[in-house]
């Protein structure tokens, strides 16, 4: 019976929680349309899909804005459009067919009926503005409507287009136009500039009849220097075109060129072999060698000559002694020309060490002799001393008295 009871009162007690869940649902999802009821979102349509426009033109933004939200309180109280920074909105080109205000900011421009509104249900009105863009590239123009309660924004893509041409015009050293030049060149130089980037420059020549040359680049300024050309009429220009395809070009200009050579030549070299050399140079460089001065000349030589020791200081065997002579200035001619061999006597090593043996055994012989006199002279004394004692002592004896006997 317990049991059984326990299972009524779990029973009971769950049909009690389920109930209170359904309760709180029900709530819920009440308030949700309540709200729904006073909450609108503002919601809206507008057109064109996007826009196109070039750099630096005012150009007209026309934008439809439909409201989509049914209901009073969904009206359309103000309209917001924002346009990019770098955009700049023309002054008093604004206009609307809808009873507002409008008032703006640098980058926003506002419609405004609080009192009312803007855009009624279901209603199409028109807002538009010119605006300069500058730079090109793409942005987006926002748009944003206000109702009562809420507020809706969308974007409308917009492409900003360069229609900006370059610039190019010629710069020193560039010749004016009209211009008789003494010479066989003509030096151009351009200089060019654009809003966004140059892409290429070339720099035309002209004769009366064809395109003689063309020469590209794509830094400015350009230089380039066209040689090598005739007596004759030329004409120059150039052109530049950017990144986006806009181009420009400058004039043409007329060259004439009536080359007379400007000929500078160096001081003649020292003579050698009887010619004198020097170096000539047109300045002007006219191509032609008509009137180039004499690079070299005939001149009276005079010989320098220059020599080496002998190669033998001693006689060699043949008794001759060589040498090497040169002329420095190279005159061609041996008329001056010292000798290069020089006759001598040859001595042997031999016969002077034989020669200086007998001198040796002269001299030690001479010596020799010396010696030998000198002893001699002595000895001979030497036998008078004795002689001369042994007489003394005789005759002393003999004179002794009878009495010492």
């Amino acid at each position: 019976m317990d049991e059984e009871r326990n299972m009524k009162i779990l029973v009971l007690e769950g049909i009690a929680t389920s109930g209170k869940t359904t309760i709180k649902r029900c709530v819920i999802i009440l308030c949700i349309f309540i709200l729904s009821i006073y909450l609108v979102s503002a919601t809206h349509e507008i057109s064109p899909p996007s826009f196109s426009v070039d750099t630096e033109i005012s150009s007209l933004y026309n934008i439809t804005v439909n409201n989509t939200d049914a209901g009073q309180i969904a009206n359309i109280t103000q309209v917001n459009i924002t346009i990019p920074n770098s955009f700049s909105f023309t002054a008093d080109t604004n206009g609307t067919n809808s009873l507002s205000t409008f008032t703006n900011t640098s980058i926003t421009l506002s419609w405004s009926n609080p009192t009312e509104y803007v855009i009624n249900g279901s209603e199409w009105k028109n807002f538009w503005f010119n605006a300069i863009a500058s730079t090109p590239g793409n942005y987006n123009i926002t748009i944003t409507t206000i109702n009562g309660t809420d507020s809706f924004s969308s974007n409308i893509p917009v492409t900003v287009n360069d229609n900006t041409s370059p610039s190019i015009n010629f710069v020193s050293p560039t010749p004016t136009s009209n211009l008789n030049l003494s010479q066989s060149y003509i030096t151009v130089k351009v200089a060019a500039t654009d809003n966004i980037a140059i892409d290429t420059i070339i720099i035309y020549l002209y004769n009366a009849t064809d395109l003689i040359s063309s020469i590209t680049g794509s830094i400015s300024p350009f230089f380039t220097n066209l040689t090598e050309l005739t007596d004759g009429t030329y004409y120059i220009n150039a052109t530049v075109n950017d990144t986006s395809g806009n181009t420009d070009s400058t004039t043409t200009r007329t060259i004439i060129l009536t080359c007379v050579s400007d000929w500078h030549c160096t001081n003649w070299s020292e003579c050698m072999g009887g010619i004198q050399i020097r170096s000539c140079v047109d300045f002007n460089t006219c191509g032609s060698i008509l009137t180039k001065p004499p690079e070299n000349q005939s001149c009276d030589c005079i010989s320098d000559w220059s020599c080496t020791e002998w190669q033998s200081k001693e006689c060699p065997k043949n008794e001759t002694q060589t040498r090497i002579c040169e002329d420095l200035n190279d005159c061609k001619t041996n008329e001056t020309k010292p000798s290069e061999t020089n006759s001598c006597t040859y001595e042997s090593k031999v016969n002077l060490l034989l020669i200086f043996i007998i001198i040796m055994i002269i001299i030690l012989s001479i010596i020799g002799v010396i010696i030998t006199l000198i002893i001699h002279l002595k000895n001979k004394n030497s036998g008078k001393t004795i002689i001369k004692h042994n007489y003394k002592n005789y005759y002393n004896q003999r004179r002794v008295p009878p009495y010492y006997q």
